[in-house]
């Protein structure tokens, strides 16, 4: 079966997201605690592959050949409205996602650990992250209409889910490093209180023998 110029174009519009789509979902499931993925966002899929196999009944004869071209458009549309979906889904659930394990990996470092092993975190990194999440991302989604479908506002919105990757891989890959300056604090602590409590002692020791002393 030959494929005609019209189906042609549908077909590289539709797989052109559809990989977008399926490489934020893949890397979703690898960043959530969890390996969960994102059900409504598959739904969406599905029934975006139900649309795309009615036009390849249709073009193999194995629909009514009296529906005509107009059957195949349809399709061809609805396919890719549900692909539209699919993709606003993905990287909402995605976002959220890298938000949740950034927090989980540092919630267990104070200020200074972070900021003495990535010194950039609260100045730049943070202040970038929480823009993208709670401003840029949100206009974008508000700006979302599946009837006039703006491509360009989701190729934007995948690229600012890369910098939020970006970010999580910078914790990633600096974690070892945050868990030994963590130590090295907590021992740097421990040694502060041993000593206070050596001086202490000492002091009270002292001062038990002078006033010994002193009475004797």
């Amino acid at each position: 079966m030959s494929i005609g110029q019209s189906d042609a174009k549908w077909l590289k519009k539709v797989f052109k997201y559809y990989d977008l789509t399926k490489e934020l979902l893949i890397y979703g499931e690898q960043v959530d605690p969890e390996s969960k993925t994102s059900i409504q966002a598959i739904n969406e899929l599905r029934n975006c592959l139900d649309h795309l196999m009615r036009v390849a009944g249709y073009r193999v004869g194995l629909h009514a050949q009296g529906e005509g071209e107009e059957y195949v458009t349809t399709n061809f549309d609805k396919s890719f409205s549900h692909l539209y979906r699919a993709a606003y889904d993905t990287l909402d659930w995605v976002a959220l996602t890298i938000k949740k394990r950034v927090l989980s990996e540092i919630k267990d470092y104070s200020p200074d650990t972070i900021a003495a092993v990535i010194p950039n975190y609260y100045s730049d990194l943070r202040p970038r992250f929480e823009t993208i999440l709670n401003k840029e991302i949100v206009t974008l989604r508000a700006e979302k209409d599946v009837a006039v479908k703006n491509e360009e506002n989701l190729v934007e919105c995948a690229g600012l889910i890369s910098e939020l990757k970006s970010t999580l891989d910078i914790l990633i890959d600096k974690k070892s490093a945050l868990v030994e300056h963590h130590k090295a604090l907590k021992r740097q602590r421990w040694q502060g209180w041993v000593i206070t409590g050596v001086i202490a002692l000492g002091v009270t020791t002292v001062g038990t023998l002078i006033a010994w002393f002193i009475i004797n």
